[in-house]
């Protein structure tokens, strides 16, 4: 059963990231005067380590209760310590509140996944817990365009749902509502 459930993780993961980036990057354009977060970031503390990363994008659609914020290590360049992932509400975001507990079923997806790169180059990545019995998303300021919070979960390690890991952070990313663009 394990070995299932780290098999059905692992096949998601790729996708939720990758949809992450793809809806949640706004089109360029020249409205860059839009109100919002004025550093787009996120911060993790992870086994008394502390890591960041820019935000690679964000994004919302009202109409379907979506909100997402995807973040890469860039400038890190692959070295250790560098960090990629997700925070996600995937239906019933209503802005500013408490979502929770985290975790990942498809069909109340609100989660939060992040990779790190390893001093060996090998890599470590948590998920929300399969059981979906604890973590939030908080969700302490919505202006419209940007979107400001702290969140804190139980991970699970990606290749050993037993290993379990507590896990706090805070995230700031502009995320337009992807409605007002059509």
């Amino acid at each position: 059963m394990a070995d299932l459930l780290y098999s059905q993780r692992m096949r998601l993961m790729p996708v939720l990231f990758f949809a992450a980036l793809l809806v949640g990057c706004p089109p360029g354009g020249d409205d860059d005067d839009d109100a919002g977060a004025s550093v787009a970031s996120v911060t993790f503390l992870i086994d008394g380590v502390d890591y960041a990363s820019d935000v690679g994008g964000g994004g919302r659609r009202a109409s379907t209760g979506f909100m997402s914020v995807s973040f890469q290590d860039d400038e890190a360049n692959g070295s250790a310590g560098a960090i990629r992932g997700s925070i996600g509400v995937w239906s019933g975001y209503a802005g500013a509140g408490s979502y929770g507990p985290l975790g990942f079923e498809m069909r109340d997806f609100q989660g939060i996944n992040v990779t790190v790169r390893n001093d060996d180059g090998s890599e470590t990545g948590w998920v929300g817990n399969s059981d979906a019995t604890d973590g939030s998303i908080e969700v302490t300021s919505d202006d419209g365009f940007a979107v400001e919070g702290t969140f804190s979960f139980t991970g699970e390690l990606w290749d050993n749902s037993a290993t379990k890991t507590a896990i706090t952070g805070t995230f700031s990313a502009n995320a337009p509502d992807q409605d007002d663009e059509n």
